[in-house]
């Protein structure tokens, strides 16, 4: 069994046999608690501050931020090379796009991929069960992106959330990822995850925004 717990924005503690944080933040630059747990591993997608001011807050971790494969803890982490925008990262740089397998539970990150992924970058990246995308930005962009990638389970990410602070643009709310679409679920801050339990038919996971 595999739980996972949003921390805000693009964190996530990923626990079970071992646990994985994707993307930290320190909580206080985005105006989010502090997140206070330990983890083993700690994905990077790129360098801008809301993904890794709170690297420090990880001490004894492994912390992966280049586009190889990884095995920490039993945990198979691969890091597929992508972009922040769509002109190849001219204006935002690169991102690298996560996949692991805890657990039996197949999983990806997908950062702050600013486009759509190519036939090259979707052959690199593992079959997904579970998916984490950005929605706050590119609404058409990360639906296109998540039929590419086909998981059981969507749990959409970097969004307008009560109380967060980002500066660079106006987030959008999750509703306007949601909207329209049949299989949503309201999951709470935590959720479990089985490979036997995996939904059959694919959905929407959106969980809540840690309390401030």
């Amino acid at each position: 069994m595999v739980t996972v717990t949003w921390h805000g924005h693009s964190l996530f503690q990923v626990q079970g046999s071992a646990t994985v944080a994707t993307d930290p933040h320190n909580g206080e630059s985005l105006g989010l608690p502090v997140p206070a747990f330990r983890a083993d591993v700690v994905t990077v997608s790129h360098s801008h501050g809301d993904h890794v001011s709170g690297l420090g807050l990880f001490t004894g971790a492994t912390v992966l931020s280049e586009a190889e494969e990884f095995t920490v803890r039993g945990v198979r982490l691969k890091g597929v090379e992508c972009h922040h925008d769509d002109d190849r990262g001219r204006r935002q740089g690169p991102n690298l796009v996560w996949s692991f397998n805890l657990d039996g539970v197949r999983f990806t990150h997908t950062g702050d991929l600013g486009h759509n992924l190519t036939a090259r970058q979707l052959q690199e990246i593992d079959q997904t069960d579970v998916l984490f995308i950005g929605t706050g930005s590119d609404v058409a962009m990360a639906e296109e992106n998540a039929l590419l990638l086909d998981p059981r389970v969507v749990v959409p990410m970097h969004y307008e959330t009560p109380g967060l602070v980002f500066p660079r643009f106006k987030l959008k709310a999750v509703d306007e990822f949601t909207a329209g679409k049949q299989r949503v679920a309201q999951v709470g801050r935590s959720h479990e995850y089985t490979p036997e339990t995996l939904p059959q038919r694919p959905e929407v996971h959106v969980y809540a925004p840690p309390k401030l």
